[in-house]
């Protein structure tokens, strides 16, 4: 089986590479400290794309609270030329650090997010020995956001707002749900 750069995590695989992650703790990526779970983890709960933490004061990424909530807030990019932003609750996985890590100074290209996952990727496969067959990258996670919204009983129509994608590109997602993948036995 080759690399599926779209494919989402199993639960079973998004467990091993936060562990992984866990484990590597703060790493040096692009002469930049940063704590490889911190970003794993706000991936795979934010579903957003890298260029949200590299573009922070531009997409005025920021945690809110409201009504005693907190709650992870982003500009999205102009879309057929409406602005809009994504406004998700703060997962029990990111409320322990999600202020501290958006506070801080957060390296602001894309391509160092992209970095720190093939770290985390290079240090899944050695453990693995070389066996891990899944991309890490930012649709993975971004994919893998999309599956545990819609496993976790959101409405799709619901998951696709979010996601900011269209009722195709859902399409995507829904074809990983735990559902489907039952009702057609596998």
């Amino acid at each position: 089986m080759g690399t599926k750069e779209k494919e989402p995590l199993s639960k079973t695989e998004q467990d091993k590479v936060l562990k992984v992650a866990q484990q590597m703790g703060v790493i040096t990526v692009h002469q930049h400290e940063i704590n490889a779970y911190y970003v794993v983890a706000f991936l795979l709960d934010t579903g957003s794309h890298p260029s949200v933490l590299a573009e922070k004061v531009s997409r005025d990424l920021k945690v809110v609270e409201e009504n005693g909530k907190l709650y992870i807030s982003w500009k999205r990019p102009k879309k057929k030329g409406k602005e809009a932003f994504t406004m998700l609750p703060v997962s029990k996985r990111l409320q322990s650090f999600i202020k501290e890590f958006l506070s801080g100074d957060l390296p602001n290209y894309r391509a160092f997010y992209n970095a720190v996952l093939n770290e985390v990727k290079k240090k899944v496969e050695e453990e693995d020995s070389g066996e891990w067959t899944k991309n890490i990258c930012p649709l993975g996670m971004r994919h893998t956001f999309g599956v545990n919204r819609i496993d976790d009983g959101m409405p799709e129509t619901k998951v696709q707002q979010l996601m900011n994608c269209s009722a195709k590109t859902l399409k995507i997602y829904v074809k990983y749900s735990k559902k489907l993948l039952v009702e057609v036995g596998w």
